[in-house]
């Protein structure tokens, strides 16, 4: 026999106890955010792409054309890239230098 479907209910902000277990329910999610992403740098392949990722974002670019649509356009790119490395930052900050160092060693 199908059950009627039960309502959700609200999240109560005054419950300290609720509170509490959805800001660990939160860190835990961010820190398995986080962990994924120093996975991801520590792998050679992975870390290449996500260089090929920030190139084509313009992050070390000045985004001003001059044509104001265009401009909209790239410092919409741009600020992918800078979230990727604000994130990449919080994730491993030595290895957002490292990925830095080796990928400006093979532009020269």
């Amino acid at each position: 026999m199908n059950q009627p479907a039960r309502k959700p209910v609200p999240f109560n902000a005054a419950d300290k106890d609720a509170v509490a277990q959805r800001d660990r329910e939160t860190l835990r999610k961010r820190e398995g955010e986080l962990a994924d992403l120093r996975a991801v740098m520590a792998d050679q392949v992975a870390a290449r792409v996500l260089w090929r990722v920030l190139e084509r974002c313009h992050v070390y670019q000045t985004s001003f054309t001059g044509h104001g649509s265009r401009d909209s356009f790239l410092e919409g790119e741009r600020n992918i890239g800078l979230f990727l490395i604000s994130e990449m930052i919080e994730a491993d900050p030595k290895g957002y230098a490292n990925l830095l160092t080796k990928e400006k060693s093979r532009d020269v």
